[in-house]
């Protein structure tokens, strides 16, 4: 079982999953999340019991999850600046609006 811990991961953020197959921690993400770090507290369930002296759940553990920003291609439009005296260049084939004021 995973259970979000205080404060709360943001919107687009799913509460992750353990797959019950491979042990694998799955966490899905939504577009710009990054941030945390989140808490979580995670146990494992063994499904033999308690029979022959078995412990059936884990003693819960942290986990702390940080998503790093990753790198965004930078993004800029073309056109005519009072900053620069003139219009700016434009390549070729490019669409470049004026830009309103600067």
């Amino acid at each position: 079982d995973v259970a979000p811990s205080d404060p709360p991961p943001p919107p687009g953020l799913e509460l992750p999953t353990i797959n019950a197959t491979t042990g694998d921690l799955v966490l899905c993400l939504g577009d710009d999340i990054s941030g945390g770090p989140w808490a979580y507290s995670v146990s494992l369930a063994d499904d033999g019991g308690s029979d022959r002296g078995g412990v059936p759940r884990s003693p819960p553990f942290s986990l702390s999850l940080s998503v790093r920003y990753t790198n965004q291609p930078p993004a800029f439009t073309l056109g005519v600046s009072s900053a620069l005296g003139g219009v700016v260049p434009c390549p070729p084939g490019a669409s470049c609006p004026p830009l309103v004021g600067v």
